[in-house]
């Protein structure tokens, strides 16, 4: 039952289904029906100790929890079948079997424990990274476990680069952020330049037809809570979803 689901999402992510199987996945709506499918929350990232009451936050993450949540309404999952999980604490979890599309950034940071995945959790890896800038544990100490769900998508070219090295079959899947409608375009002289989390060393080297009455956005951010509530996590959301319509409306382009 599960590995059928997880041929839908593949196929359902690619945009590849011709149309007999899309009816074909119609038959599998009550299994969808019965079946848990698990989002990231993004709740015990401290940046400092937690004495001082500080987590750490990236919008950014938020809104490619919202994709993920778009995929599986776009597949006809119930509202009350789509479960947020803190990425963070994640081989903790215990809970009922379900999906959960294994997609962000994933790090070997003191206190954060992603992996080993817990028994109840369907893996699905699209958009998935992992720093490939440091000795990082979550590649080297899990490998194997990998391998048992490859092919795996992944966010970037380095990462296939690395997982390769490993013997590990990937593909570069991109962002699973990609996988939002496509808007309706404005008129061009309607439509704003957008500069997300962008230092003073980076907008140095931006010519000025880029840099010329852009929007500056920061997407990184702190929290001053930890671990954060739901009410937090919630208005955390809340203001993802508010950035994500305020780029659909009005980007002309994002540099992040």
């Amino acid at each position: 039952m599960f590995e059928i689901l997880k041929s839908i999402f593949y196929f359902k992510i690619f945009n590849s289904l011709p149309r007999a199987t899309i009816q074909e996945v119609k038959k599998y709506q009550d299994i969808i029906n019965k079946t848990k499918f698990y989002k990231f929350k993004y709740q015990d990232c401290a940046v400092e100790s937690k004495e001082k009451n500080i987590t750490a936050i990236n919008y950014g993450d938020n809104i490619q929890s919202l994709a993920v949540e778009n995929i599986y309404r776009s597949i006809g999952v119930p509202a009350q079948n789509i479960i947020t999980i803190d990425r963070d604490s994640l081989s903790t979890f215990s809970g009922e079997k379900g999906i959960l599309i294994m997609q962000g950034y994933f790090t070997n940071l003191e206190g954060i424990n992603n992996f080993p995945l817990p028994d109840c959790i369907i893996p699905v890896y699209f958009g998935f990274y992992i720093s490939s800038g440091r000795k990082n544990n979550v590649f080297l100490n899990y490998a194997d476990e990998l391998k048992k769900h490859m092919p795996i998508g992944c966010r970037s070219i380095d990462n296939v680069k690395m997982l390769a090295s490993a013997g590990i079959k990937s593909f570069n899947s991109k962002c699973l952020t990609l996988t939002f409608p496509r808007r309706e375009i404005k008129k061009t002289n309607e439509l704003k330049t957008y500069l997300v989390d962008i230092n003073e060393n980076i907008l140095k080297q931006l010519p000025d037809f880029i840099t010329k009455d852009a929007v500056f956005r920061e997407h990184e951010t702190t929290y001053p809570e930890n671990p954060l509530s739901e009410k937090s996590l919630k208005e955390i959301e809340n203001y993802a979803k508010n950035l994500l319509a305020e780029y659909r409306e009005n980007a002309s382009l994002v540099v992040t």
